[in-house]
Parts: structure tokens; sequence; C-alpha cells
């Protein structure tokens, strides 16, 4: 509430140019002193808080440095323009608001994931060519999440389960772990019940009703009939076996 105060009776004014460096000035009642660099006004600017962000921040107490630093703070804030409505003040009252479970629940998911829905994916091996092959776009985002943390789990701990509900494109997703193989030159063979050998068959012929011929998938398809040496892994319906 201190700091709410502060900000409520300070004076607020806004420049147009592009400020590369922030600027601390301090005077009477406190010493003559200025830091500048890294230091914006955000917990972790300010060392409140860890970050892992990298930043050079320089104390000056010589008079002659902060008496020039000063001189250009007041030129600078002469030619900016004054604004009404305090956005610090506001950005504070919005951050010290109360808010339901469930707000803060969202805002806790979306600082902790923001990362992951920036919308870039972090492909292993991009030099491979995935995200150029069609059955890779043709996914939605959540499909790409699935398949990336499929391939991470392949290389981690050598098997992985797809286990979306019915209709959300499992059958593509596993159609990308393969090509992602195939890919690094590996072999790959399909399990599948007898009823679906045809389907899985299918994406490795040249068929006008293959959608992915483009990308010449060149699986080995194997009905379930009982036992058989163990290729590289296994690819089951809904099920990867090492």
């Amino acid at each position: 509430m201190d700091c709410l105060q502060w900000l409520a009776d300070a004076e607020v004014r806004v420049t147009d140019l592009p400020l590369r460096q922030s600027l601390l000035l301090c005077g009477a009642p406190v010493a003559n002193l200025a830091v500048v660099g890294d230091c914006d006004l955000t917990t972790a600017g300010l060392g409140v808080a860890p970050s892992r962000a990298a930043g050079m921040i320089q104390l000056l107490t010589e008079p002659a440095e902060v008496h020039g630093l000063r001189g250009w703070f007041e030129e600078l804030w002469r030619r900016s323009a004054l604004v009404e409505a305090n956005p610090l003040e506001a950005a504070l009252r919005d951050a010290t608001a109360s808010f339901c479970s469930v707000e803060v629940y969202r805002r806790s998911l979306a600082s902790l994931f923001t990362d992951m829905m920036s919308g870039d994916e972090v492909l292993p091996d991009r030099r491979l060519g995935l995200e150029n092959s069609r059955v890779w776009q043709m996914l939605y985002r959540f499909q790409r999440d699935g398949v990336l943390g499929a391939i991470g789990k392949l290389r981690q701990w050598g098997g992985c389960i797809i286990a979306d509900s019915v209709g959300l494109g499992k059958t593509f997703e596993a159609l990308a772990v393969i090509k992602y193989h195939e890919l690094r030159n590996e072999r790959v063979l399909v399990l599948a019940p007898k009823r679906l050998r045809e389907n899985w068959t299918l994406w490795t012929r040249n068929d006008v009703r293959n959608a992915l011929a483009a990308d010449r998938f060149a699986f080995d398809v194997l009905r379930r009939c009982g036992q058989w040496p163990a290729p590289p892994f296994h690819l089951a319906e809904g099920r990867l076996d090492r």
C-alpha cells in the first residue's frame, strides 16, 4: 500500500525515444548516486527475485558523473509527454487485486507455460526436415505437441503410449513419429490387428486415397499373429513398445 500511495502521488511521463538502459538517480536525503544498466522496474530487474538473465549494472558515485546523468535525465523529462492516468499505479492495482481461485489457476498456468504457448515448436534434429513433411504440416498444434512428446519419450525411455481420445488423430501423430525415425534411416515395423492391416498399408502406397503419398512412407506392416523377433521398435495402434 505504501508503494501504491507513492505511485498515486508521482508524476509519470512517457518518451517516444527507445531507452536501451535504465537509470536510477538518488539525491538528498539519500547519498548522491546513480545506478545504470539492466535494472528495469521489475522484481528481477531490481534484484528482489532470481532471474536467469545476465545483465550489467553499474553504480556511479562520482559527483561529476552523477551530475551529467542528472542533466541528461532532466532534459529527457522536459521533452517527454505527461500522462494523466498513471500506468504504473494501474498495473500495481491489477497485480494486488483479489482474484477467484480459477483466475489464480489460469494465471499460474500462463506464467509457467508461456514458452510452450508461444507457437514455436522445438523440433529435435531440425536438419532432418520433419517440419517439411506433409504429415507434419497437416497436424494441429496439440497434435504436434503430442508428437514432440512421444519422440522425446522414445529417445529417453525407449517407449511411449499415445492415448488421446477417439477422433483426435492418434494415427496421424503416430505417422509423424514414424516419419521422424524414417528420416533418421531407421527401420519401422507397424503391428496392427488384422482388420487394420489394410488401413496402415495404404500409407505406404502411391494411391489416390493416400493423402500422405508425398512423404513416401516405407515402414512394414504385420498383423498380430504370434511371436516374432523384435525390430528396432514396434508401433502398434495406440501403443509403442520397445
